[in-house]
């Protein structure tokens, strides 16, 4: 949920480790100051994140200070900077948020000074706080993410050298605390492993030797799976291993962030923006908006993004996909059709990760590993068992829907195949369901995020006739 205030824009999500507690996101440290009653070192601070600036508040601590801001909410201000007539949704949610990060982005630099060993206990243990700088996280090791070996990779020669200093600051690599830090870093025994945080895909792996204290680059392995990576001509991923190291690990603001020359120049600012952080100088909101919507004007429109759905029959728990979609139920601990099927192909540690989430209520949606199913995750939806159609059942189907896509945007995954939710053993009625899912379906091609490809698994031909037909009434009124 995005919150704008006066004097602050929010971003309010679900800790994704406990559902009683909310994690409040601001991309500038007196956002959060002004509107809730904490101590600076209740903020935790992830440099290279979308919202650098972090704390997690019981939803009733939420509830209080949002009721407190609630005579400040400007939202006609809101609604008059950014005109929505003959604007559809989603260039509307592209231009918001480039005017949010226009409005608030300050990442802090990393210290250039690294401090003694003493010295990072004192300050851990008096400030209270677990600092970002390097010398401070814990070293990353192989198991600290989730990471896979590198597919196919093509070698090119790389020379840098690093002093003993810089080599112990990139000895201890980069465990991202977020998901939207977006590398993992560890270092072996005879080369340098740099995987995506999202994917946990290994896209460099650069050799060095060690040369007394310091050590010497030797050459780069770059993945050229199109399936995990894109990579561009060697120039350019040369530059970006050397930023990575730099630039990134050591903080060298110098280095400069190497943008792929077949980027188009409106989004060039948005990339470097969004990787290394920059200074923006506060201003009214209205301003900001103004301003962001200016250069959008003068340099393009943000390019609408590719999402495909896909209406199909077959078996869901055979798709190859980030993730599949179980119409589970509150328990989560399997049951009859989807259900008990998507369990049986997972195994026994689908059933053992779920009784340790602990169920899930009605119209909300739980994330999950695949186990030993194609898709890496699974996502548990629990639907609303057909009454009457008078006691919220659609509301809660739509809800339920909605969480999957939220989850899906949440992890970073590109692909979800979802089968028809409360259409079978709980009684909803075909047609009526069939509009809710393809409907949802619609509006999270709408939504800003990573979400490339989504699938409609239908379980039967009747199934499938109910979906297509749904999806051309949208057709037919303009809205697909």
């Amino acid at each position: 949920m995005w919150v704008c205030l006066n004097d602050a824009f929010l971003s309010i999500v679900e800790h994704r480790d406990d559902s009683s507690q909310l994690m409040v996101r601001a991309r500038r440290f007196d956002d959060l100051m002004r509107t809730f009653v904490i101590r600076p070192w209740d903020v935790v601070v992830t440099p290279h994140a979308d919202y650098p600036y972090r704390v997690t508040l019981s939803r009733h601590e939420v509830q209080y200070a949002i009721c407190q801001a609630i005579e400040r909410i400007d939202y006609p201000n809101f609604k008059a900077s950014v005109p929505k007539q003959d604007v559809d949704r989603k260039l509307f949610y592209n231009r918001v948020w480039a005017a949010g990060d226009e409005f608030g982005r300050q990442v802090p630099l990393v210290p250039q000074v690294q401090p003694t060993e003493a010295e990072a206990n004192s300050v851990m243990m008096h400030a209270g706080f677990y600092s970002t700088h390097p010398a401070l996280r814990e070293p990353a090791r192989p198991d600290s993410w989730k990471r896979e070996a590198m597919r196919r990779p093509a070698n090119l020669p790389i020379e840098d050298e690093f002093t003993p200093s810089q080599w112990r600051v990139i000895q201890r690599g980069y465990v991202p605390e977020v998901m939207e830090e977006k590398w993992f870093i560890w270092v072996g025994a005879d080369a340098i492993h740099i995987h995506r945080s999202w994917t946990g895909f290994e896209v460099y792996r650069v050799a060095y030797e060690e040369v007394g204290d310091g050590a010497r680059l030797v050459s780069a392995d770059v993945e050229t799976d199109p399936e995990r990576y894109d990579p561009s001509h060697g120039d350019h991923e040369r530059a970006m291993v050397r930023w990575l190291l730099r630039g990134f690990l050591l903080g060298q603001r110098e280095i400069e962030f190497p943008i792929r020359p077949d980027t188009p120049d409106w989004a060039k600012h948005g990339i470097i923006q969004h990787h290394v952080g920059g200074s923006v100088a506060a201003a009214p909101y209205e301003d900001a908006v103004a301003e962001a919507l200016r250069v959008l004007d003068e340099e393009g429109w943000m390019p609408d993004t590719d999402v495909h759905v896909e209406i199909t029959r077959g078996d869901i728990t055979t798709f190859e996909v980030d993730a599949i979609v179980n119409a589970a139920n509150t328990s989560m601990l399997g049951g009859g059709g989807v259900d008990g099927a998507i369990h049986r192909a997972a195994g026994p540690g689908l059933l053992a990760e779920c009784r340790r989430v602990g169920g899930c209520p009605t119209g909300e949606a739980r994330i999950t590993s695949g186990h030993d199913l194609p898709a890496r995750h699974v996502i548990h939806a629990v639907g609303p068992r057909w009454t009457d159609g008078r006691h919220g059942e659609p509301i809660l189907l739509a809800s339920a829907y909605r969480a999957c896509y939220d989850l899906a945007r949440d992890h970073g995954l590109e692909s979800i195949a979802l089968p028809a939710i409360s259409a079978g053993v709980y009684g909803y009625p075909l047609e009526d369901a069939a509009r809710i899912a393809v409907g949802e379906a619609r509006a999270a091609m709408e939504e800003p995020g990573t979400l490339r490809r989504i699938v409609l698994v239908c379980f039967s031909e009747e199934v499938e006739r109910a979906y297509r037909s749904a999806w051309e009434e949208l057709e037919k009124e303009g809205q697909a």
